[in-house]
């Protein structure tokens, strides 16, 4: 591979990454949509109810600690009734972000989805031909030959 193709098969990839992304995101709405359509609600009252109505409030205990443990970092003269909302959606988040991708992971199998967007070809490994002439160690027909080109000055 020549030096200048690496960065635009790199560029090739992040293209194929981003495309595949935009893609799956348009599916998921899609599905949203039409599940929603199905059940007769809006799509909002779909994720309420399949995602957030799903995660249990965090304990008292647990929101209580991670106030204190932030205290340092939090505003000056911040109470714990002020940042309490702040703190639920924080320890919250990562259990919604779970449901929401289990929920669109069902109805992309309920679906029976898949993606036939080809992945951009891979760059071919150059290899020269060069004469293995001179001091050399092993056999003679070893599969694999390293020349090695250096300059004392």
């Amino acid at each position: 591979m020549l030096i200048a193709d690496e960065p635009l098969a790199n560029l090739d990839k992040q293209k194929f990454q981003l495309r595949k992304r935009g893609l799956e995101g348009l599916v998921t709405e899609r599905l949203v949509k039409a599940e929603a359509t199905k059940r007769g609600i809006t799509e909002d009252q779909l994720l309420k109810a399949e995602i957030d109505d799903k995660i249990p409030a965090p304990p008292e205990e647990k929101i209580k600690e991670v106030f204190e443990g932030a205290k340092g970092q939090l505003p000056p003269g911040a109470t714990y009734e002020q940042m309490k909302p702040q703190i639920v959606d924080f320890l919250s988040g990562q259990q919604k972000q779970e449901a929401a991708q289990k929920f669109f992971d069902s109805l992309r199998a309920g679906a029976n989805v898949k993606y036939e967007l080809p992945e951009p070809p891979r760059p071919p490994a150059e290899r020269k031909q060069v004469a293995a002439t001179g001091p050399a160690k092993g056999p003679e027909n070893a599969p694999v030959t390293i020349v090695e080109f250096s300059d004392f000055q």
